[in-house]
């Protein structure tokens, strides 16, 4: 399986669509197309950057992964893969920032008409970012991770 056919499947989650046939329509390529990406061949980079938008993901980092996919020599995939972790990099200082720059006394308040003892978190805009440096931090550790995984043995190697 390659990186554009796991970006394709994330992208049809959050499209809310079921099927890859479906996926294909709504994307503009062919059923075969996908198959092909299933496979392990890479879809066309305009394909990423427009799946990549569309979940809220750089189009940057996964145009990397995939280059470092398309690669054909070990030289090549190793510039790749420094290229994306880089990226990587810039995306994590980004939210470190964010969440640096957050205030340190933030004290709840008690909402109308409730008890004193009663206090809304859900409604507090610092919440909202805490929980998104938190889910960054989980999508990149994955990311990292799918990133830096050892390569599977090439057909011929399988004895």
């Amino acid at each position: 399986m390659s990186a554009s056919y796991d970006l394709f499947c994330r992208w049809k989650h959050v499209q809310k669509i079921q099927s890859d046939n479906a996926g294909a329509l709504a994307l503009g390529v062919s059923r075969a197309t996908v198959s092909l990406w299933k496979q392990g061949k890479n879809a066309e980079i305009h394909y990423i950057e427009r799946m990549a938008v569309d979940i809220g993901d750089s189009p940057e980092m996964w145009s990397a992964v995939v280059m470092a996919e398309r690669s054909n020599s070990e030289d090549e995939k190793a510039a790749w893969r420094r290229i994306a972790q880089k990226l990587a990099t810039v995306a994590m200082a980004l939210c470190l920032f964010v969440g640096a720059a957050l205030p340190r006394d933030v004290q709840a308040m008690p909402q109308a008409g409730n008890a004193l003892h009663d206090i809304h978190y859900a409604k507090s805009w610092i919440g909202r970012i805490r929980a998104f440096v938190s889910s960054a931090w989980q999508w990149l550790g994955l990311w990292l991770g799918s990133c830096l995984r050892p390569g599977t043995p090439a057909k011929d190697e399988i004895a």
